[in-house]
């Protein structure tokens, strides 16, 4: 069973995800775990403390699989493969929507802390397609004429999309066309 502190910030991430960061409570935390409020203040005196510590975690999970992928994987093109795993994962495993998106959308509302830790994790996530797709370019995996800065940002932004569009569809149909276009436009 987990400390208290992980629940707090398990359940915390799961209503960011689900319904936002405005939309909760620590009474929707606390009911959910069945502690008081003031226990989960004892553990993060704000809310914005909480929502930091969810994104943090969040990022540095993110950028472990990635490693993880590097460090596994010399193909490029299967690295980016496995990106594009990791993002159905989060789909497939009822977390429906990136953490950090989740958060983005709520960009007017939350602080320039959390903003800056949202910009880091789309910040390593641009990175990390931009390293595979240098190593598919390396290897000659990937088709001449390709931007990679351009291509980095355009998968992060088109992933993401997708998985909004996932989301509301309730199939993970969106984040595979992206893929398979994706894979398509760097190998034709």
């Amino acid at each position: 069973m987990a400390d208290t502190r992980t629940e707090i910030v398990d359940i915390a991430e799961q209503l960011i995800q689900q319904v936002g960061c405005n939309a909760f409570s620590y009474r929707d935390i606390s009911e959910r775990i069945g502690i008081k409020t003031a226990s989960i203040h004892y553990h993060f005196p704000s809310k914005d403390d909480l929502v930091l510590e969810v994104i943090s975690r969040y990022r540095e999970s993110f950028n472990e699989a990635l490693l993880s992928l590097r460090e596994g994987e010399s193909s490029g093109l299967k690295q980016i493969q496995g990106i594009g795993k990791l993002v159905l994962a989060c789909f497939d495993h009822g977390k429906g929507f990136c953490t950090a998106a989740s958060l983005a959308s709520d960009e007017n509302t939350v602080t320039n802390q959390v903003r800056d830790a949202v910009q880091l994790f789309f910040r390593d996530f641009a990175s990390a397609i931009k390293k595979a797709l240098e190593s598919a370019r390396s290897t000659g995996e990937l088709r001449d004429g390709i931007d990679i800065s351009l291509t980095a940002t355009a998968a992060v932004s088109l992933l993401e999309g997708a998985m909004l569009l996932a989301r509301t569809q309730q199939s993970d149909k969106p984040i595979r066309d992206v893929l398979r276009w994706l894979e398509g436009i760097l190998t034709e």
